[in-house]
């Protein structure tokens, strides 16, 4: 986790692109030896997920979130984690499916507002309408 978060820091510093690239690959490489030892870690895989996704690996990606969700369907935090990848792998109806999922499991819609990779879907015509049906 930590050098995914390095890796999403680095992201968003102009300059530290490649940095950003290397944590993320960091990051992939370790969780991909953790999943080798605990092969039904829902949260661990959704997280590489996440990592595969940043990096620009959408098909692995969708794999992965699959698993995760298989594993562990209403954890709001693997859900969170599949919009997060449907959104970066180009799946926009997907990413609002899972929104709305989010939202019905009482997920903290703070996280969706503060997660710098859904500005986009942030912008979308049904994001508002999704977020407020949680209230």
């Amino acid at each position: 986790m930590l050098w995914g978060n390095l890796a999403d820091a680095a992201h968003f510093v102009p300059g530290y692109e490649e940095k950003s690239k290397q944590a993320y690959d960091r990051a992939i490489e370790l969780a991909e030896k953790k999943l080798a030892f605990d092969q039904g870690n829902a949260g661990l895989r959704s997280s590489l997920a996440v990592y595969l996704a940043k990096r620009q690996g959408a098909a692995r990606a969708l794999v992965e979130i699959s698993e995760s969700l298989k594993i562990q369907p209403d954890d709001p935090t693997v859900v969170l984690k599949s919009v997060v990848v449907y959104e970066l792998s180009g799946d926009r109806e997907k990413a609002l499916q899972a929104l709305r999922k989010y939202v019905a499991l009482k997920g903290q819609k703070g996280e969706v507002l503060r997660e710098p990779f859904l500005a986009s879907l942030r912008r979308a015509p049904e994001f508002s309408e999704i977020m407020a049906r949680g209230k």
